[in-house]
């Protein structure tokens, strides 16, 4: 597996000419470090995962477990209701008993609505039914080690 650092999780990092908390005075000093240039900037979860919050909303996965598109219960569903939906995307929609997640999908020439379950039938798109916005993040906590803790 490889990893792409996003940059810090900690954007509290001091300045060059700033003074620290201890009251000392940090003065540069020498040559410009040459990984200067390639300095990450601080890592913000809100600006990664919702790039427009006027239409961005978070949802939480309840008695549902979605392997195909890698939703299990409890996770959180960022959804965006800005993004344009296209054939294969995977939206929030208004059903009777609340919410529900479906990928849009073709059937017989029309567009509907497809469960991850094959034994439920597809919804075909009708007017009244209410899309709410298409799912663009999935955040799922990942289970811990159940053996022995090492010192």
């Amino acid at each position: 597996m490889s990893m792409l650092p996003l940059g810090q999780a900690d954007d509290a990092r001091a300045d060059l000419d700033a003074t620290t908390g201890s009251g000392l005075s940090v003065t540069p000093t020498g040559f410009a470090s040459q990984a200067a240039e390639h300095a990450e900037l601080p890592l913000n979860l809100n600006d990664l995962l919702c790039p427009s919050p006027t239409t961005t909303y978070y949802f939480r996965a309840a008695g549902m477990v979605a392997t195909d598109v890698a939703i299990s219960d409890g996770d959180i569903l960022v959804v965006d209701r800005s993004v344009r939906l296209r054939i294969g995307t995977l939206v929030v929609c208004a059903e009777e008993d609340g919410f529900a997640v479906r990928r849009i999908g073709v059937v017989a020439g029309q567009v509907a609505l497809l469960t991850a379950d094959p034994t439920l039938p597809p919804l075909l798109v009708a007017d009244e039914m209410t899309i709410f916005g298409a799912v663009t993040y999935v955040v799922h906590q990942v289970p811990q080690g159940t053996g022995q803790v090492l010192p």
